[in-house]
C-alpha cells in the first residue's frame, strides 16, 4: 500500500515533482530481436547442415554428411507483477487533489517502471552471462560471451571463441578482435564462414568517449602515429546503455560487447504490459495490479562477442 505522502496534505507545498518525467529510448530493442507469442514456453533447434563433402575414387562409396539436430533450447516465460492500492479515506482528505492525480497515474507510474525493468532485465541478461562456464538464458549451457563454446551437439570437442582470452578495456586491438571473432565464426558444421560482421558496440556511457574513438575517428586511438582508423570503415555504431552496469578487476562499468548483422539474441513477449484497477470493499482502498511476461533468451553465441574490462 502506498504510503509516507503525508506531505501531500501540506497546504503549504505548492508543487509536486515525480510523477512525471521523460522517457529514454528502449536501448533493449535496438540489440534484441523483438517477437510474440501466445506460449508458456519459448523453444528454438540449431541445425548442423552438412560439412565439407571428402575426395572420392571412381567406384568408392559415397561418405555420408549428416543433417543433425545441433542445441536446443526450452525456456519459461517469466512473469513479472506488481500492485498498489490508496484508502479511499486518504483521498477524502486531499486538499490538493495529489492523491487523486496519483491514483490514475499509478497505470502510467506502473508503465515506466515495467518499461524500465525491460531495460533492466536486458542489461542484466548480458552482465551475468559474463560469469565463466554458465549461462543464463543460452543454448549450449555456458556463459553468452566463452572462450569454449562447443561448434555443434555432436562435436561438443570443437571450440569456438566469442571472448578474447585475457579480458580487456575497449581499444583497437580488443575492437579488432571483435571483428575477427564474428568474420570468422563458423556455422554449426564446422565448415564455412558465416556472412557476418559488427553491427553496434554496446557499452556503459562511462565508455562511449573512448568507443567512439576506436570505432568512429579518422585516425588510430592511441597511436603516435597517423594510422588511419580502419574500424571506422566497418560503420559500426556505438550504442551506450547506462543500465549495462558491469565492471573488470580493475575498472568501472567498463564491459561492452558487439552485436552482429546475423545474430540469434531474442526478447520473446507472451503478454505486454498492462494494468487494471478495482475498489477493495473490505479496506475500503482503490487497488491497481499490472503485469507483463517476456523473455530474454540467446539461441546462439554467434553474432556476439564480449569483454568484462579490465
Amino acid at each position: 500500500m502506498s504510503s509516507f505522502y503525508n506531505s501531500a496534505y501540506n497546504e503549504t507545498i505548492k508543487h509536486h515533482f515525480g510523477i512525471e518525467y521523460d522517457e529514454a529510448e528502449l536501448v533493449h530493442e535496438r540489440i534484441f530481436h523483438v517477437e510474440n507469442t501466445k506460449r508458456r514456453y519459448w523453444d528454438s533447434k540449431n541445425w548442423e547442415t552438412p560439412a565439407r563433402p571428402q575426395m572420392r575414387r571412381p567406384g568408392e562409396a559415397h561418405r555420408p554428411l549428416p543433417f543433425a539436430e545441433s542445441f536446443g533450447m526450452h525456456a519459461t516465460i517469466v512473469m513479472y507483477g506488481a500492485m498498489d492500492s490508496v484508502p479511499v479515506e486518504d483521498m477524502d482528505d486531499d486538499p490538493h487533489g495529489v492523491l487523486h492525480q496519483l491514483l490514475p497515474a499509478m497505470g502510467g507510474g506502473f508503465a515506466k517502471s515495467f518499461r524500465t525493468n525491460e531495460e533492466q532485465v536486458g542489461a542484466e541478461f548480458f552482465a551475468n552471462n559474463y560469469a565463466s562456464g554458465t549461462g543464463l538464458n543460452t543454448y549450449d549451457g555456458v556463459s553468452l560471451f566463452s572462450t569454449a563454446h562447443p561448434m555443434s551437439l555432436l562435436n561438443t570437442g570443437t571450440t569456438f571463441s566469442n571472448r578474447p582470452s585475457a579480458d580487456g578495456d575497449i581499444s583497437i586491438s580488443l575492437a579488432d578482435f571483435y571483428r575477427t571473432a564474428l568474420v570468422t565464426q563458423y556455422a554449426a558444421n564446422g565448415n564455412e564462414f558465416l556472412d557476418n560482421a559488427p553491427r553496434i558496440y554496446v557499452c556503459h556511457p562511462s565508455q562511449t568517449r573512448i568507443a567512439r574513438q576506436v570505432w568512429e575517428s579518422d585516425w588510430e586511438r592511441g597511436s603516435a602515429n597517423l594510422n588511419e582508423n580502419i574500424m571506422k570503415s566497418y560503420n559500426v555504431q556505438v550504442l551506450e546503455w547506462p543500465y549495462l552496469q558491469k565492471s573488470g578487476a580493475t575498472g568501472t562499468n567498463n564491459a561492452g560487447f558487439v552485436v552482429g548483422k546475423y545474430h540469434k539474441l531474442y526478447k520473446v513477449v507472451r503478454s505486454k504490459f498492462k494494468s487494471d484497477s478495482d475498489h477493495d470493499i473490505q479496506t475500503n482502498s482503490m487497488i491497481v495490479v499490472a503485469d507483463s511476461r517476456f523473455l530474454m533468451v540467446a539461441a546462439d553465441a554467434r553474432g556476439t562477442a564480449g569483454s568484462v574490462g579490465s
